[in-house]
């Protein structure tokens, strides 16, 4: 297209096409909202103001406090339960003293709090990644991801922490599966026998990684990996025969 400027010159306008939106699946856009929700909610349920460059701001020193006092806690978490935790215990084994932790914390449980939210969005994120994998790099990441999270996983399966966290971990898994294989086979998220299988899907790999957690990481990151895909496969086979 043409048109003319002050002068009576001839000019081409630039023209742009318009811009496609892509649509998220089902499960990443109700992914992002339940990490939206966490990271704009307080202790009390109600929603709380977030400035991102207060994020920003938080120099190192801070930021490698705060993770010590929230590992500090998740090992603590491993041994007894929360309401005999003390912040005394805490910032002995961070390495910091109580003045330090008061500055982050309210107390005991606003860090749990705190910790808890950070797992469930750190989780909710891998899962988000996870979904733009080929299939069977999948269980190499996730293993991966629990082996470098060790203390954090202890946490997640010990029976002194709230069976939410191992259920919200369980909800995600699920959802990943679910996303994959609807992908795959090319079906509704809404199929009823894909919702079953893989309800049975992500229970066995959550428990899977339970038993190595519990057995203290024994077995090598491989040895996980292939133990899963081939339980996996097998279950696949089983489920949906060619």
């Amino acid at each position: 297209a043409t048109a003319t400027d002050r002068n009576g010159v001839a000019v081409r306008l630039m023209t742009t096409q318009p811009r496609e939106i892509k649509k998220e699946p089902l499960q990443k856009a109700l992914m992002y909202g339940i990490i939206n929700r966490i990271l704009s909610t307080n202790r009390d349920g109600k929603i709380r103001k977030v400035n991102p460059m207060s994020e920003k701001s938080a120099d190192r020193r801070t930021v490698k406090t705060k993770k010590a006092l929230r590992d500090a806690l998740a090992e603590l978490l491993t041994e007894k339960e929360l309401q005999k935790i003390a912040v005394q215990e805490i910032a002995n084994i961070a390495d910091v003293n109580r003045v330090t932790f008061y500055k982050h914390f309210l107390d005991v449980y606003d860090l749990y709090d705190k910790t808890v939210q950070e797992i469930i969005v750190e989780i909710g994120l891998l899962i988000l990644q996870l979904e733009e994998l080929q299939e069977d790099k999948v269980f190499d990441e996730l293993v991966s991801y629990v082996e470098r999270n060790r203390t954090v996983f202890k946490m997640i399966f010990c029976p002194n922490v709230k069976s939410s966290l191992r259920l919200r971990f369980e909800t995600f898994i699920e959802g990943l599966f679910l996303q994959l294989e609807a992908e795959k086979l090319g079906i509704g998220l809404s199929d009823s026998r894909l919702a079953y299988y893989n309800r049975y899907r992500s229970h066995g790999c959550v428990a899977v990684l339970e038993k190595w957690v519990a057995d203290n990481f024994t077995e090598t990151k491989e040895f996980m990996v292939r133990t899963l895909s081939e339980l996996d496969s097998h279950t696949e086979k089983i489920i949906y025969p060619k």
